[in-house]
């Protein structure tokens, strides 16, 4: 990949950008889908996949589990890693890159074991790609399961698995967080289109909105299943408090945006300080050796109005946080230097050729 040994970006004030961007495909969508698509019976093709990092982890995942390999390649894509645990035999093994090592795993494990022991489990809801790993995974099962979720997050994630799967032909049925699987069932392959990546395109949605200049956004569509979609709508009625329960990947961008909004306050995001680093640590520290006024919570982040200048500042090899500090960049007075920038192929390899094309300083 192009980004696997680029280790830091320079970014100066930008003061136009200008131009056309084609946003890749959700992540989101293409793993369930190639997931679904890998258990269905019959032919089908998905279209606008992302040639990321992510989804060819997915996708060699999915061969793998489907070849009956002992050993199951995820790399350090945790949607990949989660979806497949379910799905593997006692023989097989999971084999994951260092990221994903240490982020958790074990209320998946113990919600698996329980499944398979009496077909019932509660499981923590504060990640959400636990519940969506079972729900692909229990309509297959020889016996009917009952899964019931506490402490229920990201619910847009939730509702996207369920339409996945009702697409191919799984039925489930909820009441008050509590899911009933009917076992033995089969899913049937179809042919759709990948909906463009709203997570990916929210640095150039912030960027229209903060820095001169007419940015056109090709490849975004209305999508209620992408929780990182209420982004414009957030931009435009800025608020004072901000839920991130159902879009804590937001975060790091919201954090940046709110340096030139007011005071605001980012909360309910516990679970960003579990993704590829803690966002919220890292977007403290970097916001505020670049002059702006911020406080760090246990669930997120106050960020009042402030002036950035350019530092060095590290983007921890975490896609979200590179992006969202390549715009703080190009806000900001003076240079700014991003180490650990080489996370980006993990979701959007061409983030930097597209942004330079429209203007940016980097």
């Amino acid at each position: 990949m192009y980004y696997e040994k680029l280790m830091e970006l320079k970014i100066k004030k930008t003061n136009n950008l200008s131009g056309t961007v084609k946003i890749p495909g959700s992540k989101s969508h293409a793993i369930r889908g190639i997931f679904l698509q890998m258990l269905a019976e019959g032919e089908g093709q998905l279209t606008n996949l992302p040639d990321s990092e992510d989804i060819q982890n997915a996708q060699k995942t999915c061969q793998a589990i489907k070849n009956g390999d002992l050993q199951i390649p995820a790399g350090n894509s945790g949607l990949a890693a989660r979806f497949a645990l379910p799905l593997l035999e006692p023989q097989q093994k999971l084999v994951c890159g260092e990221q994903m090592q240490a982020r958790p795993m074990q209320p998946l494990i113990k919600a698996i074991k329980e499944l398979e022991e009496k077909h019932e489990t509660e499981v923590d809801g504060k990640i959400s790609q636990y519940l969506s790993a079972l729900l692909i995974a229990q309509p297959l099962k020889p016996y009917d399961s009952i899964i019931t979720v506490k402490n229920p997050n990201e619910r847009p994630y939730i509702n996207m698995t369920l339409a996945w799967i009702r697409d191919f032909g799984g039925e489930i049925q909820e009441q008050n967080n509590t899911f009933h699987i009917k076992g033995g069932q089969k899913y049937t392959a179809k042919s759709k289109v990948i909906p463009g990546d709203w997570s990916s395109a929210a640095v150039f949605i912030a960027a229209n909105a903060l820095i001169p200049g007419e940015i056109q956004i090709e490849g975004l569509t209305k999508d209620p299943l992408q929780a990182d979609s209420i982004l414009p709508e957030l931009i435009e009625n800025w608020p004072q408090e901000i839920d991130c329960s159902k879009f804590p990947d937001l975060l790091p961008i919201l954090a940046v945006i709110a340096t030139q909004k007011k005071l605001t306050r980012l909360k309910n995001a516990t679970h960003s300080r579990i993704k590829e680093s803690d966002r919220i640590t890292a977007m403290a520290e970097a916001l505020q050796k670049m002059g702006a006024k911020i406080e760090e919570h246990e669930d997120g982040l106050t960020i009042q109005k402030s002036e950035l200048s350019g530092a060095e500042v590290d983007g921890k090899k975490d896609h979200r946080i590179i992006m969202a500090l390549t715009l703080a960049g190009m806000l900001a007075e003076g240079q700014t230097t991003i180490k650990n920038a080489e996370g980006l192929a993990k979701t959007y390899p061409n983030f930097i050729e597209s942004i330079r094309k429209i203007g940016a300083n980097i």
